[in-house]
């Protein structure tokens, strides 16, 4: 089964907006990279917490997505250094697991995630997450446009 379904999924402009793609896995960073840069984001790539966290210093995303299992630091304590952090805490952190029972679901959102993502993921459920995030963004158009 293919990790993107054949689906147009919503039509947004993201041009102007930042993603971090944050996983230890490069094969799922390439495959959201190049998913995601069809609506004209640009992604930032950082294969654990600690990673992110320069990357976050650097250029301020407008969005994250977040492996929890991760070496060096994984998400739990990279979410918990973003929310702690006034310049970064409204940032939306989606995290992305292979781990999916209601107990992960009450640690990701306890931990402040907006989101939970079990993988593999689909393209619609990428895009309609993007869709969620970037609704009133000023480039964002109808799905269907």
């Amino acid at each position: 089964m293919p990790l993107w379904p054949d689906m147009a999924g919503p039509r947004l402009n993201l041009t102007g907006v930042t993603i971090l793609v944050v996983d230890d896995n490069g094969e799922f960073q390439d495959v959201m990279r190049r998913f995601i840069t069809t609506f004209g984001a640009t992604v930032r790539e950082a294969r654990n917490g600690e990673e992110a966290l320069a990357v976050l210093r650097k250029e301020k995303p407008h969005l994250i997505f977040c492996d929890l299992r991760m070496p060096v630091m994984d998400g739990y304590g990279f979410m918990e250094r973003v929310a702690s952090d006034p310049l970064f805490c409204r940032i939306p952190i989606i995290a992305v697991s292979g781990a999916g029972s209601d107990s992960d679901f009450m640690r990701t959102w306890a931990a402040g995630f907006s989101g939970h993502l079990i993988k593999p993921i689909g393209r619609d459920v990428i895009a309609s997450q993007l869709d969620r995030v970037f609704w009133a963004h000023p480039r964002a158009e109808p799905v269907g446009a």
